[in-house]
């Protein structure tokens, strides 16, 4: 329970501050809806759930679970974590530098590696990269082309 209140005070947390920076979002207001309406509504809808969360936490019960021995699979989950934050310190690094298209690519390719087994063919990893890469420029077009919102521009793209 006490680890549920921590959680959603942390992300009401999270959500304020990212309120905040949204009103130092730029728009060209081409459309009708403002270029933060959609970074609004997402943090309006975390923060909603966390409002629930943290009612919940002080009247539902959570069950005792005993806690295993297996110390081997714990570690190599802790490690994976550890490495997936560090890969994500590296791509808010280099989003300005390369720019989106290129860091988000790189980023979700090599998270995809380092998640997914290893025994797949090398095609299925060649098609779900291929995947990663059409959802990138998806998510790009999406917010310049409806949002208008420009994502960073790097180097490259």
């Amino acid at each position: 329970m006490a680890n549920n209140r921590l959680v959603s005070i942390g992300l009401l947390l999270f959500c304020g501050f990212f309120y905040y920076q949204s009103t130092l979002i730029e728009s060209k207001e081409l459309s009708g809806l403002p270029a933060t309406f959609f970074p609004r509504l997402i943090l309006g809808i975390i923060a909603f759930l966390s409002v629930i969360m943290l009612i919940k936490s002080f009247f539902v019960p959570t069950k005792v679970t005993q806690k295993s021995d297996s110390t081997e699979g714990k570690s190599k989950k802790e490690w994976i974590v550890w490495v997936l934050f560090g890969l994500f310190a590296v791509y808010l690094v280099l989003i300005d530098v390369v720019g989106f298209i290129t860091s988000s690519f790189l980023y979700m390719a090599t998270v995809y590696l380092l998640i997914v087994q290893q025994k797949k063919s090398w095609k299925k990893h060649l098609v779900a990269i291929g995947g990663l890469l059409a959802i990138t420029l998806g998510i790009t077009l999406f917010f310049q082309g409806v949002l208008h919102v420009y994502l960073p521009k790097g180097l490259f793209f």
